[in-house]
């Protein structure tokens, strides 16, 4: 049998501990290191800003609940650095990590699929508590702890959802990896000098060093550094929103809300559906309906509306000559889950 799992709701607070470049103000000079820094959020603020995975037509405890990959960003807060440089030593980059923040659901239940794709859950046996991706250095990491969570809604988790939400992790961590290298090269080769006279004044005024403790010991420039990492930082966060997030509008296959780079180097396709990790977890859990991407054999029913009357089964009676016409005979199916594959 499964393992039970409760689906992620909107309230639940999230828990950022990254481990981050920065410059650290040790003292008069500042030095460079990596420290482990604290951030917090809760999971709706991405339908403010991220990747915005809310199905609001699926509800567990009434409220909302989201698919896989649905994202944070930007709104994980403070981002201070607690080990091992302390609180009382912070990093002088603290405003650009909050910009290139974020919280990413990698774990769920194949076998229930909402428009989004399959609904992100968390840990089984543990199901008070999930794990996410966090922004890191050098790579994203899992140490982004949803909890505490509850529900009266327990959701079948498999090896072949382990597995999945694994592959996924491990390429997300490959993605972002290969993008901080790129972008770390890129901003290297800047002019020294390119807008070092108004990251100057700015230091002036914040009452800043101007050198810190760089490579090898040397004394370097803060403003030439204060610079390369801005514009890095500000080209991330619109490359972000340029290949994947919204502003908290939109379906997720909406142009606005679309994922192209992480579809091509998960394997995910836009919707979150069918990608690498879902097909492998699909052939370990024996759930053919799967492999190949979503069908509509394994989807959540759309709740009936005025204006999507629920489906009708079976064959409809024809008035006999003898009796009045009363029109054809309906009957609401009940829906039935999709097989779930092998416990854990």
């Amino acid at each position: 049998m499964p393992a039970e799992t409760w689906p992620h709701k909107w309230w639940n607070p999230v828990i950022n501990f990254d481990w981050h470049a920065g410059i650290f103000m040790t003292g008069p000079i500042p030095v460079p290191g990596f420290s482990w820094h604290l951030g917090v959020s809760m999971e709706g603020a991405s339908k403010i800003i991220g990747e915005n995975k809310w199905n609001d037509d699926v509800l567990a405890d009434g409220c909302a609940v989201p698919s896989r990959t649905n994202e944070i960003k930007v709104l994980v807060i403070p981002h201070w650095n607690m080990y091992p440089f302390t609180p009382g030593q912070p990093n002088i980059l603290i405003p650009l990590l909050i910009l290139g923040s974020s919280s990413k659901n990698i774990f769920a239940v194949g076998s229930v699929i909402c428009k989004n794709g399959p609904v992100a859950v968390t840990l089984p046996f543990v199901k008070i508590l999930g794990i996410n991706m966090a922004c890191a250095d050098p790579c994203n990491m899992p140490t982004s702890l949803v909890i505490p969570n509850w529900s009266t809604v327990n959701l079948g988790f498999t090896w072949g959802d382990l597995l999945a939400g694994i592959i996924i992790g491990a390429l997300d961590a490959l993605k972002s990896y290969i993008e901080n290298k790129l972008f770390g090269k890129l901003f290297d080769k800047l002019p020294p000098g390119l807008f070092k006279g108004p990251m100057m004044s700015l230091l002036r005024k914040l009452g800043l060093p101007m050198i810190f403790r760089g490579e090898g010991g040397r004394f370097a420039s803060m403003a030439s550094k204060l610079v390369a990492e801005t514009l890095q930082g500000i080209t991330k966060f619109v490359y972000g929103k340029s290949v994947g997030g919204s502003w908290g509008d939109g379906n997720i296959n909406d142009a606005l809300n679309s994922n192209p780079v992480t579809g091509i180097i998960t394997g995910e396709t836009w919707g979150g559906q069918g990608g690498l990790g879902d097909t492998i977890g699909a052939y370990v859990d024996g759930r053919s309906e799967r492999i190949g991407g979503l069908t509509s054999s394994n989807t959540i029913p759309t709740p009936p509306s005025p204006t999507n009357p629920a489906p009708t089964t079976g064959t409809p009676s024809l008035p006999s000559p003898t009796s009045p016409a009363t029109g054809p005979t309906q009957s609401v199916p009940t829906p039935t889950r999709p097989s779930t594959g092998s416990g854990l």
